[in-house]
């Protein structure tokens, strides 16, 4: 009798050190997770918020607290920039797929209040011991700022592209072996190209 005992307590005791490795590397997840610059929103299998972190209450509007136990939809509420269409929600599509899945680009975050983000966004899968999946954690951030400058960059290009188009003078641009990249209608004119045909 006295034999089983030991073993229980030895049982016990290595049950709760996998527990206190398990609690440690969970707190180390909830750590990481709460101060990573991106947002990060976990759910169960339904599509349910379990944790938000502060990036992601920030982007969102919503609090953790007021989030808890809601749909992600409700929550992460995103359409298409150029079509205004909701893109679907990244829980299905993670849990459909079961891998690491990149959302469609050009989404926009509709916040609470009706603020609006572009954000780029992936989500994946949480698997439990087993290996099934016991819900997603979604990684989205705010590109804002990308975004604007790669608008003010097209812009200029823009610009730059009508700028020549309509110089007076010839312009022409042409690679090392002298084949013609790029040319304006005033270089056509003073040649007497006609390249509009």
């Amino acid at each position: 009798g006295n034999m089983n005992i030991m073993k229980k307590t030895n049982l016990l005791r290595s049950r709760t050190k996998k527990e206190t490795e398990l609690n440690n590397s969970e707190q180390r997840y909830r750590t990481i997770m709460m101060s990573v610059g991106d947002g990060v929103i976990a759910t169960d299998t339904e599509g349910r918020v379990e944790m938000m972190n502060p990036v992601a209450e920030e982007l969102t509007g919503w609090k953790q607290e007021e989030a808890l136990g809601k749909l992600l939809e409700k929550i992460f509420n995103i359409i298409n920039e150029e079509t205004r269409k909701t893109v679907e929600n990244p829980v299905r599509h993670v849990m459909r797929e079961g891998k690491v899945v990149g959302l469609a680009n050009h989404s926009l975050l509709i916040a609470k209040d009706g603020t609006e983000h572009p954000i780029a966004d992936s989500g994946a899968p949480i698997r439990n011991e087993k290996g099934d999946i016991s819900g997603m954690v979604l990684v989205f951030l705010d590109q804002t700022q990308e975004r604007m400058a790669q608008k003010a960059l097209q812009k200029s290009e823009l610009k730059f592209r009508e700028t020549i188009k309509y110089l007076d003078e010839g312009y022409y641009s042409v690679t090392i072996d002298g084949l013609l990249l790029d040319h304006n209608q005033a270089f056509n004119r003073i040649f007497g190209f006609d390249l509009d045909k």
